[in-house]
């Protein structure tokens, strides 16, 4: 059997504290347009990728376009089946966007 390696949660490895000034995840996107630096991802074995604001709003909005084009109505439930990748986040922010979802950013 294949050993499994523990990585740091990324959150507890981070020195700087987050500060978030929004009131929703759809809100970080669209406030966040033009700010430096861009959101950094990590994937499953931690390994970072940014995107741009402007990246991850665009493709929200493929995402939300295609899920409104098949019926998708405002706080339908969805299920994304996808590993942690650049299609997951599209699809992560494309549905609240869809859905109209208004997700806090992090837990109060």
């Amino acid at each position: 059997m294949a050993e499994i390696k523990q990585l740091p949660i990324a959150h507890l490895v981070n020195p700087e504290p987050l500060r978030l000034r929004c009131n929703t995840l759809l809100d970080v996107l669209e406030t966040g347009t033009g700010q430096k630096p861009p959101l950094t991802f990590l994937d499953r074995e931690n390994n970072p990728t940014p995107r741009r604001y402007e990246e991850l709003l665009d493709g929200a909005q493929v995402v939300a376009n295609y899920l409104k084009n098949r019926g998708l109505r405002r706080h339908d439930k969805v299920l994304i089946l996808l590993i942690t990748s650049d299609d997951f986040i599209n699809a992560f922010f494309g549905t609240i966007l869809a859905a109209e979802s208004r997700w806090p950013p992090a837990p109060r």
